[in-house]
């Protein structure tokens, strides 16, 4: 069972700002035990901290965040859609660039860069006065983009 939390039948796996313990155990059906996380962790700043660990950037220079927050002005909808598109874009590169990187240093495989590129999931928020005109959707599908209004 690998898990956040320590407990002194735990042994420790990786060390750091969030260390990573385990523990050998089976069941009658010899089916090992699930992960578990402790109270409280996030799971998301859990995979940014490794991912920086991998990429030799420190604790306070993630290279990829858990959770990106971007304010829009409204000024109409072609500027708004024009500034979503760009935010997405640049999450994209963000992705992809740290993928390369992993790629350079051996630790994974181009393949693997694809297969595991993250779902770029935005929530907006309306905050305007006024909330006419809606804000406009995407004008189309983007592969690993899932936006919700």
């Amino acid at each position: 069972m690998l898990s956040a939390c320590g407990a002194a039948q735990h042994t420790i796996l990786v060390n750091g700002v969030h260390p990573a313990y385990y523990q050998r155990s089976l069941d009658n059906s010899y089916h090992s035990g699930s992960e578990s996380t402790c109270p409280g962790t996030d799971r998301d700043e859990i995979r940014a901290d490794y991912l920086a660990t991998l990429l030799n950037s420190g604790h306070n220079q993630v290279p990829i965040p858990s959770q990106v927050t971007r304010s829009i002005i409204w000024t109409d909808s072609a500027t708004y859609l024009s500034e979503l598109s760009q935010f997405i874009a640049d999450e994209q590169i963000l992705f992809s660039e740290k993928g390369q990187r992993l790629v350079s240093a051996g630790l994974i495989t181009e393949a693997e860069v694809s297969a595991s590129r993250p779902t770029l999931e935005l929530t907006v928020t309306n905050a305007r006065q006024t909330k006419l005109p809606e804000l406009p959707g995407l004008p189309g599908a983007i592969d690993g983009v899932i936006l919700h209004k």
